[in-house]
Formats: C-alpha cells, sequence, structure tokens
C-alpha cells in the first residue's frame, strides 16, 4: 500500500528567526513542539494541515502504519521513495500519513485517525511553494 508522509519542515528563513528569537517565534516551530507534547496533538495536526504546514516529503510501500514507523526508521531503503526538495526526517511523533484509509497521526504511542479529507486524497498535497527553500 502507498502511503504518503508529511512532515513539518522549516524553511531557512525561519530557521534563522528561531535562532534570533526563540522557538516561540515562528507558528511552524510552535506546533511542531506542540506536536510532541500537547494532550491535543490530534487538533494540532489537523489545523497545521489546514495552515499548509505539512510538506509531503516522502512515500513509503508498506502494509500498514507499523511498517510504515519502521521503514521510515530503519529501511529497507528500497521501500522509501524520497521527494526531491524536501528532507525526510525518520518517521516520529508529529508527522502525518496518508493511504487509502485515511490520514494518520504517528502519536506519542501508537498512531491517531485525523478527520481529514481534503479532495483526492492521494493527490499531490498540500500545495507547496518551492520557492520557500
Amino acid at each position: 500500500m502507498l502511503n504518503k508522509i508529511f512532515q513539518i519542515n522549516l524553511t531557512s528563513e525561519e530557521v534563522k528567526t528561531v535562532n534570533e528569537n526563540g522557538h516561540h517565534s515562528v507558528p511552524r516551530q510552535i506546533c511542531k513542539l506542540d506536536l510532541s507534547c500537547k494532550p491535543n496533538a490530534v487538533e494540532i495536526a489537523q489545523e497545521a494541515l489546514e495552515n499548509g504546514y505539512y510538506d509531503h516529503v516522502a512515500n513509503i510501500r508498506a502494509d500498514n502504519l507499523e511498517q510504515v514507523f519502521e521503514y521510515g526508521n530503519i529501511g529497507p531503503e528500497f521501500k522509501i521513495e524520497r521527494k526531491p526538495h524536501f528532507p525526510m526526517a525518520s518517521v516520529s511523533v508529529g508527522d502525518v500519513v496518508a493511504n487509502e484509509d485515511g490520514y494518520w497521526l504517528c502519536a506519542r504511542c501508537g498512531w491517531e485517525e485525523l478527520n481529514y479529507e481534503p479532495d483526492g486524497l492521494l493527490e499531490e498535497f498540500p500545495t507547496t511553494d518551492l520557492n520557500r527553500y
């Protein structure tokens, strides 16, 4: 099954702002931090999706979400198709996976289903401005 991996990446300008002004100076960074420690991570992820904070970084061929997590951390690499414009970090808390069953948040413990259904579930999503990187 095809699983699209979405992660939140900061632009070089956002990294500079965080370095100069702290983690809470960039909304995308605040979201990343909140996803890892706040109890309402599902709502945070859904809002981040709606705000276009996630980038489609890779596709992973796997039978289930547990395999997505395994392959996204230790391989095998041939199961991963990395997108050229965005770096993919290992699959971890706060990442979103889209597959034929829906959208899933990698939670602190297991996976949480997201109530998110854009047009064309497995189409390229969201439309990301490549010039921002």
